[in-house]
């Protein structure tokens, strides 16, 4: 008999292999099904993100055990799942695994390819134990499919920093994270909030810098959360929060973020902000806008004002207008890896060039906003010095207008002890900072 949960995780990720589709937005209608119970959603929810992310590795190891010819996408995702499980999912027997998947298979392409899969799941549990040794021994090699990264992202991170490191910054971002939520403090205090949760018996532990950082430990969809509704609290990850606390937006001030959509970092500033001033929430594409204007909705923020507006282009009637310009900039995303993995096989070596242009053209117009003495905020969630701290000292060279400010005078203390505070920009790593990777800069315009 077919498992159910076991089946609807295979409908996904066949559905994400046809359609291309983000596996964020296709796993969630699917979840709503009524007649899943809460362990089957907990259970589709780790064999999607699951195979995702290790997909490279797993599909070595289809191609390593396969009889030649090309598994058609149902063949293919049976043999991922049922890979993952026994690697991956010790909770679950290898007999079942490999059962489980073997039923899967009779019912989608019948009882000689049903045979197959048996005898490759078979295989694999006889050698799961020694599997690091029949990786190739290149570091590049070794480390892309014991972690499942793209060579290019490895090489990329060894350029940078030691193979150790590297390493452990693959093993991190393989590593799925809590959901993280602040207390929106426009309509309930941090102690508020936590109070619901404890109310409903929620388990959650605190952040690791940031005072209003909520970690939920538990599987629960976001929508469930006590307040939700309501809009008592936003989801936004630790180092996302940072970006706002880098920004330090005053009640009355007028801020331009010029690459806004969804809008966390608006309403959090909104937030910072008391909800008096002006937001400008910047996004080029008109459904990425309407983002921005739900999130307002339910988070009751007043001084966000959505723009459809593309920041590479000029607009004069900006000129020299804002306290603070903050540019979140489209980057490569390296950094988020653990909450989309699906970014590993998205993202292509040959994008970084065209990102960059985009990064500097949007860093020279948006610098053309800041009044004197006001700031400018450069942030991305990567971790690619070419997109990071090169982009930086690029612009600055080009602007002697600008001068690099200290983001660790608006950061909490503890930071300047596990950074290197003389950089005056910071760079977060899943590894050593147990947040997403992202860097932020800051930028004091002086005449």
């Amino acid at each position: 008999m077919v498992d159910k949960a076991r089946n609807a995780a295979l409908k996904l990720l066949r559905d994400i292999d046809i359609k291309k589709g983000y596996i964020n937005l296709e796993i969630k209608p699917a979840l709503k099904d009524n007649s899943l119970s809460t362990l089957d959603r907990a259970f589709i929810t780790d064999i999607v993100y699951g195979v995702t992310r290790y997909r490279l590795t797993l599909d070595w190891l289809i191609k390593r055990y396969s009889r030649g010819g090309k598994a058609s996408p149902w063949i293919r995702n049976i043999l991922r799942m049922g890979m993952y499980q026994i690697l991956y999912m010790d909770r679950v027997p290898d007999f079942a695994a490999c059962d489980s998947s073997v039923e899967l298979a009779k019912k989608y392409a019948g009882q000689r390819e049903a045979g197959y899969v048996n005898a490759v799941l078979r295989r694999l549990i006889q050698e799961k134990d020694d599997l690091v040794s029949l990786f190739p021994q290149d570091t590049v090699s070794r480390i892309a499919l014991k972690y499942s990264f793209p060579e290019w992202m490895v090489r990329l991170w060894l350029n940078t920093m030691s193979e150790t490191l590297a390493e452990e910054l693959c093993a991190a971002q393989n590593i799925r994270p809590s959901l993280t939520i602040r207390a929106n403090e426009l309509k309930i205090s941090q102690d508020g909030l936590i109070k619901l949760l404890e109310q409903r018996s929620i388990m959650y532990s605190c952040g690791v810098y940031l005072p209003e950082a909520l970690n939920i430990e538990q599987n629960v969809d976001v929508e469930s959360l006590p307040g939700y509704d309501d809009g008592l609290f936003a989801v936004q990850d630790e180092a996302s929060m940072m970006v706002a606390h880098v920004v330090d937006p005053r009640p009355g001030q007028i801020i331009i973020d010029a690459c806004s959509a969804p809008g966390g970092k608006a309403v959090h500033m909104a937030q910072f902000m008391k909800d008096q001033g002006r937001i400008l929430s910047v996004d080029v594409y008109p459904h990425r806008i309407e983002l921005i204007k739900a999130q307002c909705a339910r988070l009751g923020v007043n001084c966000i004002e959505p723009v459809c507006y593309d920041s590479t282009v000029y607009n004069e009637d900006w000129y020299g207008m804002a306290d603070a310009v903050l540019i979140d900039a489209p980057c490569s995303g390296l950094g988020i890896i653990r909450h989309k993995p699906d970014i590993k096989w998205r993202r292509a070596e040959k994008d970084i060039g065209e990102l960059l242009q985009i990064q500097r053209q949007i860093l020279d117009t948006c610098s053309l906003y800041v009044k004197p003495r006001g700031v400018l905020i450069y942030s991305t969630c990567t971790i690619n010095p070419d997109e990071n701290q090169n982009m930086i000292n690029n612009f600055l060279n080009d602007h002697s207008d600008f001068i690099l400010d200290d983001v660790y005078q608006k950061l909490p203390h503890a930071l300047s002890v596990y950074h290197d505070s003389r950089d005056k920009w910071v760079q977060f790593y899943p590894n050593e900072d147990k947040i997403d990777g992202f860097f932020v800069a800051r930028m004091l315009k002086v005449r």
